[in-house]
């Protein structure tokens, strides 16, 4: 990802299936519960068309860009985010965490892929430490809706669309795997020779001749 890359999500002011803003997050600080959340729109956006972007350093309210503080950039680790979000991906995902200095400010970006074969499925539950509301529930499978919000599968237009979405990923792995075995293949050369001349027995491949 680059600086203009980063520059073209913040500029669009607006949350999407494929883009969440973020005010901060300080991982050294943030209690259980923000990091689950955190959790709950990666595993989202990883079972979403295309993944998406999370751009931390941006006011909820008005999408105005007011940056990281040093501690909670600093705090930003991509190996710490994956080993907590590796608690509750089944099968196992990670995802990418960029950091810049734009316009005199800091910003981050996690970055989620589309799940690489199947869907990713939460493996684990996780409650709320202040009202036990359930924040997770193992054996969910999250998505984002078309509010621009990360909800679990709740009807049959939503997994049908998920099962699609698995389906073509994984038609596009087959055919990629044919068309390399395609590719690995020697090719027969037949020698060249002159129009009307016969085919002689050593160019036809297989051919045996057997003397009597």
């Amino acid at each position: 990802m680059t600086d203009a890359e980063l520059i073209g999500l913040l500029d669009k002011r607006t949350e999407t299936r494929n883009l969440d803003y973020k005010e901060v997050i300080d991982w050294s600080t943030a209690p259980t519960d923000e990091k689950v959340g955190l959790v709950k729109d990666i595993l989202a956006m990883a079972n979403t068309s295309n993944g998406g972007h999370i751009v931390l350093g941006v006011r909820d309210t008005d999408f105005a860009q007011i940056g990281l503080t040093e501690a909670a950039f600093e705090a930003l680790d991509q190996t710490k985010v994956n080993d907590f979000l590796h608690r509750y991906t089944d099968p196992r995902f990670s995802c990418q965490v960029y950091k810049f200095s734009v316009n005199d400010r800091l910003h981050a970006v996690i970055e989620v892929s589309q799940f690489p074969e199947i869907p990713i499925i939460c493996k684990a539950d996780a409650n709320s430490s202040k009202t036990g509301k359930s924040l997770l529930k193992r054996g969910s499978l999250y998505i984002r809706t078309d509010k621009a919000t990360s909800e679990a599968v709740s009807c049959s237009e939503e997994m049908r669309e998920l099962l699609e979405l698995a389906l073509t990923k994984k038609g596009s792995s087959l055919i990629s795997t044919i068309q390399n075995l395609l590719d690995s293949q020697p090719s027969s050369v037949v020698p060249d020779r002159a129009p009307g001349e016969p085919a002689r027995a050593s160019s036809i491949p297989n051919l045996k001749l057997e003397t009597t």
